[in-house]
């Protein structure tokens, strides 16, 4: 009989149940190999999970730390639950690297905590499971070596399963949630002692430290408040002269942190007066650790610093200075909005405790250049010796790695790819940093500890970086700097809430539209082509929000977890076309950007679907313009010439001059000379398309006098513009939010009607409420974002509704410019500011006459949506006026005040329409902006 026996009898079961069997029969022989098959089992499972849960979506890398990590799958299990597998997880590291260290109640824990997870995975995925409590005495005490099924046979079976179980994906994800709903999780009942055996004696093994050597069990100090009494510390960290580095108190799982911390607290008093130095202290309940370094408030650390990094950090104590007065050197970052950057870092840090920063830059801005100052500052003032630099490709690390090494040469740096993490400053994938994490040892322990780093900074950081490796940053105990150029308007609520900031509000921002005014980023033409996918494909606003979501989270187009609507098999059979591909090559040549006096066609990067693609691209080139050798060539990351390519392809002069590039080349790459973008491919994700037409805008001087790069163009030949509704005709760069955009259009509303020879009482009242309406909208902005306070001076100007009557020329310009561009997208209701849009525009039309016939049409296929749902009391109320406003000739008469008349009207019925139903007025409104 087995604890695991319920498995057996379940087919979908057997796979995993069979190991978990085997792991249980074999602890009596081999403790290691036990914890290494309750890894195996548990691992199996979640596989199986991902095959038949639709909350699930299998990750690019499907390795067990990449399985666990995402959200979705931490909800499913629950804190708890998870906390248990992670054990399990660790444990088996462990066992895989020092078999000899593992004992056999240890081995007993992973049983229990895997009987717990598979106990759960019965109860939520059968129609009737009672659950189980795991019996130790069923645990045998002398057995025969398991035969264990082949992990390379489980593969096949979980590829079949996977393939069956998508008909079943639907029926056990309802039935999952319904169950777990009635699922009491199991306490994991520890006394204090075998926490610590377990769990925190564990944590400092890990960590390197040697019981009786540095590390000291039930240490006792008189307490000079009570002299017949000791004050004991759990645990007592020394340095090697034996003077108290950290202290550690214990309570029992799952026991209040804070019922240990004044005992804690006592003791490190006592040794402060005793040494003059206050020891670090650690609070744990083996789940749960907390830090006290007395530098930051105490906050949640994965686990207990190493004696390298308890004395790293006492000895930047001695040289620490406070960051309210900083120095930021113009020779690394000599912008004045990279100096401001800096500084909001350092406040943060300094004033407001903060250990976490999102700094938002526009593409080309220099990012890299703002986060070496700001290192450099933090190096000088006692902040930190080491900084990881963490992108997720290694193009982007070699690229920043040279920028550290020409701006910041003291500091030495490596690739964690070539060489080992011992540098001050590592550049890592991400992948790379959490396989070191366990990978790379030091002695008795780990190398890369919690408190190893003590600056992590995340390149290109978007929200499925946060999601996928959320432990990533939560193992490293050390201040988090996130730089992405994604407009601050489309970073999603849970990047923020990850940084800990208000949605909308990054620790500092620098977006495309004051990059372009400033003169630092050049603007790009959409070079309008009659080559053209031919269907329509559903827009990126049309999906859904979960929809949405898959596609801001794709590394690539070729995701498995993107939605079918958009994977549009003719499209790819399109691309692939030999006609296709040499139309699209002979529109670039003939009316690319040109260098050298129209001589020869100027740096251009081709986006390629997939290698194949490229290379077909590259092929037919060469068999087009056979008079121009290594004009063009493929570049991609799994080549081991890439990066010598791509140094080719920055020097304006070198070969290549195309450059088709299906991966490496779509975001972070700088080549300044680059003239010409050509996406023969569709982009899902809004914030890769953006970063992909950043790789123009890096401005350039030109080799030859008077070519200087004013402009670069952009050839879109698989309707990206259109599936994202940018408006093509223009830079995107300058594009506000919808929001702003209403605003921008009540000014320019407000000025005709106070230039109007049409005074009456009627038009006054209009004005007097455009007035207010334009008003509330600055009267609302977060005076404490950085952005709004670098203009509260016009801020505070215009939230007064009286200064908008008569607004002169130079003050429409100045609103337009410098307060539309603060106003967030999200802060008003959607369905809301879209109707206002198209109100508004209308309005705007009867005076300028543009735009009134698309208006007219978008407002009217509105209300023929919203007719078509009489069905619903509100809306069969509003019958008549629907009628009239669709069958007469209302609108094409209609005046600014009937229009105005309609408002309150149609406001409370477009609610009922779907997101999908709402047109994008954008198109239309963005040309009739006069200071756009």
């Amino acid at each position: 009989m087995s604890n695991f026996q319920f498995l057996l009898s379940d087919p979908g079961f057997v796979s995993f149940g069979e190991v978990a069997v085997a792991a249980e029969k074999i602890l009596p022989i081999d403790p290691a190999a036990c914890i290494l098959n309750c890894r195996r089992a548990m691992e199996f499972a979640i596989q199986w999970m991902y095959s038949v849960d639709g909350d699930l979506d299998m990750p690019e890398q499907d390795n067990l730390q990449r399985l666990m990590a995402p959200k979705e799958f931490k909800e499913i299990v629950g804190p708890q639950l998870w906390q248990r597998m992670d054990l399990i997880r660790k444990k088996g590291n462990t066992a895989a690297h020092n078999a000899g260290k593992i004992s056999r109640s240890v081995a007993m824990l992973c049983l229990e905590n895997l009987h717990a997870f598979l106990d759960f995975v019965a109860y939520c995925y059968t129609e009737s499971h009672e659950p189980g409590v795991f019996d130790p005495n069923l645990v045998p005490t002398d057995s025969l070596p398991h035969s264990l099924p082949q992990q390379a046979d489980f593969a096949r079976d979980l590829a079949r399963l996977m393939e069956e179980n998508k008909q079943l994906r639907k029926e056990l994800t309802a039935r999952r949630q319904a169950h777990k709903q009635t699922y009491v999780p199991k306490p994991l009942k520890l006394s204090e002692y075998e926490t610590r055996k377990f769990y925190i004696d564990a944590m400092l093994e890990d960590a390197g430290w040697i019981e009786g050597v540095d590390w000291i069990n039930e240490a006792e100090f008189p307490d000079p408040r009570h002299q017949d009494q000791l004050l004991t510390a759990d645990y007592l960290l020394c340095d090697s002269k034996g003077a108290p580095l950290a202290l550690v108190e214990a309570g029992k799982s799952g026991a209040d942190l804070s019922a240990i911390r004044p005992r804690g607290q006592r003791v490190a008093e006592l040794l402060e007066a005793r040494y003059h130095r206050r020891p670090v202290l650690f609070l744990t309940n083996g789940f749960e650790t907390h830090i006290l370094d007395g530098l930051s408030p105490e906050r949640s650390c994965a686990g207990i610093y190493s004696k390298e990094d308890l004395e790293k950090l006492f000895r930047l104590q001695s040289f620490r200075k406070a960051l309210t007065d900083i120095t930021v050197k113009e020779s690394i970052a000599d912008r004045y909005y990279q100096q401001e950057a800096v500084q909001a870092v350092c406040e943060d840090l300094e004033q407001n405790d903060r250990r976490k920063a999102l700094l938002v830059m526009a593409p080309g801005s220099g990012k890299t250049r703002t986060v070496i100052a700001l290192c450099d500052v933090l190096l000088r003032h006692g902040r930190g010796e080491r900084i990881a630099y963490l992108a997720d490709r290694h193009s982007l690390l070699t690229q920043a790695k040279r920028s550290f090494e020409r701006y910041l040469p003291e500091l030495d740096s490596s690739l964690l790819s070539e060489e080992s993490p011992h540098s001050a400053c590592i550049f890592a994938t991400y992948d790379e940093l959490s396989h070191a994490i366990d990978t790379w040892k030091k002695g008795e322990g780990k190398l890369l500890t919690c408190g190893y780093f003590d600056l992590i900074i995340c390149d290109e950081a978007h929200s499925s970086v946060y999601e996928n490796y959320e432990d990533l940053f939560t193992y490293f105990d050390a201040p988090l700097i996130g730089l992405t150029s994604t407009p601050v308007s489309e970073i999603p609520h849970s990047s923020f809430a990850f940084f800990e900031r208000k949605t909308g509000d990054p620790t500092y921002s620098y977006e495309p539209t004051q990059a372009v005014q400033d003169g630092y980023l050049i603007d790009f033409l959409s070079v309008k082509t009659d080559l053209q996918f031919p269907e329509a494909v559903p827009s990126y606003d049309s999906l859904s929000t979960g929809d949405r979501a898959k596609c801001d989270k794709a590394l690539s187009e070729d995701s498995r977890n993107l939605p079918e609507k958009i994977l549009s098999s003719s499209m790819n059979r399109w691309i692939f076309r030999d006609d296709i591909i040499r139309q699209g090559l002979s529109i670039l040549m003939k009316e690319g950007k040109r260098v050298q006096q129209g001589k020869r066609l100027g740096k251009t990067i081709l986006f390629a679907k997939n290698l194949d693609h490229a290379r077909k691209i590259c092929d037919i080139f060469c068999q087009e313009y056979p008079q121009l050798p290594g004009f063009a060539q493929v570049i991609h990351g799994q080549s081991q010439e890439a990066q010598a390519l791509l140094d080719a392809f920055s020097d304006p002069e070198s070969l290549p001059h195309i450059a088709i590039s299906p991966d490496c080349l779509d975001s972070g790459v700088d080549i300044p000379a680059c003239m010409n973008l050509v996406f023969f491919k569709r982009v899902v994700s809004k914030t890769k398309f953006r970063q992909m037409i950043g790789r123009g805008s890096r401005p350039y001087p030109g080799s030859e006098e008077g070519e200087t790069k004013d402009q670069f163009y952009v050839f879109d030949f698989c309707g990206n513009f259109s599936f994202f509704r940018f408006h093509d005709s223009s830079s995107h760069w300058g594009r506000l939010s919808r929001e702003a955009l209403l605003y921008a259009l009540l000014t320019e509303l407000m000025a005709k009607l106070h230039t109007s020879a049409d005074q009456s009482p009627q038009y006054c009242a209009l004005a007097q409420a455009l007035n207010q309406r334009a008003a509330a909208i600055i009267q609302a902005l977060d005076r404490s974002r950085f952005s709004v306070r670098g203009h509260l001076k016009a801020v505070e100007l215009y939230s007064d509704p009286s200064r908008y009557h008569s607004l002169s020329p130079e003050e429409l310009s100045q609103i337009q410019q410098e307060l539309s561009p603060l106003i967030p997208e999200g802060c008003m209701d959607l369905v809301t500011v879209t109707l206002d849009l198209l109100l508004c525009g209308y309005q705007l039309s009867y005076y300028t006459g543009k735009q009134k016939g698309q208006l007219r049409s978008a407002l009217t296929d509105l209300l023929r949506s919203l007719s078509a749902l009489n069905h619903l009391p509100p809306i069969a109320k509003e019958g008549k006026l629907l009628h009239k406003l669709l069958h007469t000739a209302y609108l094409k008469t209609a005046t600014p005040i009937d229009m105005e008349q309609l408002r309150p009207h149609l406001l409370p019925l477009i609610p009922h329409l779907p997101q999908a139903k709402l047109p994008d007025p954008y198109p239309i409104l963005e040309p009739m902006l006069s200071h756009h």
